[in-house]
């Protein structure tokens, strides 16, 4: 093989790569810097077979936070995102591991503390109240449901169309409403029913004029404009009244009229006063939950800040080991003879991302990565990237260093695609691993000779969490 050789080793951060011939790690392990990014293998006969391994999935709730670890073939996964409920959370693990929701709900376990779970069945079960209280053909509804309060009057006294209503304003079913309704209705004292009956006989006095004193009968609702100015219920039966008579039983019917009025009010004033105890009482209570609720967000911001600091804390470390590694090129694995002559390549991509959420939202991909070979013969063939761009829509990815290898697509064991394992930097300074499949128009032997080779991306690569990649490219020889 006709090979050009490099004089300048890469360095990164002040480390130079040397290459020496430890021990050969796996070609897969993914390094784990960061989550935020990840470009998913698909096929290799290594994977296929990775798909009939165990999955194991466990989820552990705590102060509001999931912590999950997920085992699948030889991946091992741990991240933490924000309890919301469970179909959230396995949603969240299909997205991150490329399972399915199938897969998913046969492996994973909950665990939950009682603190978080008292606090779900708090949410879960609040008490819905209403109550109603008819008088004089007025109905007033008041409504507690989950944490609203609602008042309102009615011009109704019929159940069905009361509830009805409440439905209308409140959303609630007709049996959630049924439950805990409560009607309360203001009777009249026996008088005044007597007053509202079809018809009522009265002797009516006309004013200045007693003598000419009458029995006729009126309907219940004209009564109290009669009593007003001096007639009395009943019949005369011949009587005569005087003007002292007729001021004592308008004075008598007054003082009653007013007594039972007063009544009134004074139970109108009993029921609002318990009223405002009681919204007085309810809302002491939801301050206080709020404030048991936010001393413990509090209490989880700082849990989680310190989480979030230890994880910092060791992924620097992580970087560190990975460093040191490729520093001694423990990184590209166990090499027992390298290349007398290393050549340069690069491969180009071009095509669309798709976002997970949407497929209607897409962007634009593009790239160039660039490799030298390490070690290529019939069975291994090994290559250390260099460098190299990735670009999607207005996010930048910067190829810092990475590894690579040849393999089979099918059971031919034709050497016909390549896997490659990226370590980089986004337009924030995340640090994040990229793993990337490409499927070749050809065989990939020997030197790969001097023409460009035709190229795909797997269709379902995608970066792990936000896009899907639909692309092809180039595999060329760089002329030094």
């Amino acid at each position: 093989m006709i090979l050009a050789l490099i004089t300048s080793p890469l360095s990164f951060s002040g480390f130079s790569f040397a290459q020496e011939e430890p021990e050969e790690p796996d070609l897969d392990e993914s390094v784990g810097i960061s989550d935020t990014v990840e470009i998913e293998v698909v096929t290799d006969e290594e994977e296929v077979e990775d798909t009939d391994e165990e999955i194991e999935i466990e989820v552990e709730i705590e102060d509001g936070i999931a912590i999950i670890e997920v085992e699948f073939g030889d991946e091992e996964l741990e991240f933490e995102i924000e309890w919301i409920d469970e179909q959230t959370t396995i949603a969240e693990i299909a997205i991150r591991t490329g399972l399915s929701i199938d897969e998913i709900e046969r492996s994973i376990t909950f665990e939950m503390d009682d603190e978080e779970r008292e606090e779900e069945v708090e949410d879960t079960d609040e008490e819905i109240k209403i109550e109603v209280e008819i008088e004089d053909g007025i109905a007033k509804i008041e409504a507690e449901f989950d944490g609203q309060e609602l008042e309102f009057d009615l011009e109704e006294t019929d159940r069905d169309a009361i509830i009805d209503e409440i439905i209308e304003r409140t959303g609630l079913t007709r049996e959630q409403i049924e439950d805990v309704i409560e009607f309360e209705v203001e009777e009249e004292d026996e008088h005044e029913e007597r007053l509202l009956g079809d018809k009522i006989t009265i002797c009516h006095i006309p004013p200045g004029n007693p003598s000419k004193a009458h029995t006729i009968t009126v309907g219940g609702n004209a009564v109290d404009k009669h009593l007003a100015h001096g007639d009395v219920i009943g019949s005369c039966n011949g009587q005569e009244f005087s003007a002292i008579q007729l001021e004592s039983k308008f004075a008598e019917k007054q003082a009653e009229r007013e007594a039972r009025l007063a009544e009134k009010e004074s139970r109108l004033a009993e029921k609002q006063a318990e009223r405002e105890a009681k919204l007085a009482e309810k809302q002491a209570e939801r301050e206080a939950k709020l404030a048991e609720k936010e001393i413990k967000a509090l209490q989880r911001a700082e849990d989680l800040i310190q989480r979030l600091e230890q994880r910092i804390t060791d992924l620097e470390q992580r970087l560190q080991t990975l460093l040191n590694k490729v520093e001694t090129g423990e990184y590209y694995g166990n090499i027992s003879q390298l290349d007398l002559v290393t050549n340069s390549y690069s491969i180009s991509i071009d095509g669309t991302a798709s976002s997970l959420f949407d497929e209607s939202v897409t962007s634009d991909v593009s790239g160039e990565i660039f490799i030298e070979n390490l070690r290529t013969d019939s069975k291994v063939s090994k290559f250390k990237v260099t460098g190299g761009e990735i670009f999607v829509g207005d996010n930048i990815y910067d190829v810092v260093f990475g590894k690579a290898r040849i393999s089979s697509s099918g059971p031919s064991g034709e050497k016909d695609s390549m896997v490659l394992i990226l370590q980089t930097m986004d337009s924030e300074g995340n640090a994040n691993t990229i793993r990337l499949s490409l499927d070749f128009e050809s065989v990939l032997e020997g030197d790969f000779g001097t023409e460009p080779i035709e190229l795909e991306v797997i269709k379902n690569s995608k970066i792990s969490g936000q896009w899907s990649l639909s692309a092809s490219g180039q595999l060329s020889l760089l002329q030094v």
